[in-house]
């Protein structure tokens, strides 16, 4: 985590930070990675501005800046077939949302009325007569994204 820069907290982020400090509250977190980008951790404790977390695949514990680290959600909210329901619209949200629906073989993400495709590198059952007309008059983003 050395060498990111210092980020500027308001609002929901610095209440964030405060529910960090404490002991009481189970807080999910995504933590810096060089390699990976982001892990998805949980506070453990704190001294004073780090927090020592529990890395959620390996079971590490590291020590890290409060003030790098961002809000993680549950599971479920990560599904999400719009990227702005998401409670925490940042980037390892962002690349997680992406991720969960690309291993769904769900290429398809809306983010706002902006369509993402990510490539299946594989072939999909997606452009079915019945589907295709199913999308013809959708009338809004209420259906799962499809081109």
């Amino acid at each position: 985590t050395a060498g990111l820069p210092a980020r500027q907290f308001r609002g929901s982020q610095a209440r964030f930070l405060n529910m960090t400090s404490s002991s009481h509250e189970v807080v999910r977190v995504w933590v810096p990675d060089e390699e990976a980008a982001w892990l998805s951790g949980v506070v453990q404790s704190h001294e004073g501005d780090v927090a020592v977390v529990e890395l959620e695949e390996s079971a590490d514990v590291v020590r890290v800046p409060r003030a790098e680290l961002l809000p993680r959600v549950t599971d479920e909210d990560e599904a999400v077939n719009d990227l702005i329901k998401l409670q925490h619209l940042h980037e390892p949200s962002i690349l997680r949302a992406l991720d969960v629906r690309y291993a769904q073989n769900k290429i398809y993400t809306y983010t706002g009325a902006i369509l993402i495709a990510l490539n299946p590198w594989q072939d999909l059952p997606l452009y079915t007569e019945d589907v295709a007309d199913s999308y013809a008059d959708r009338g809004g983003n209420d259906r799962d994204p499809h081109i």
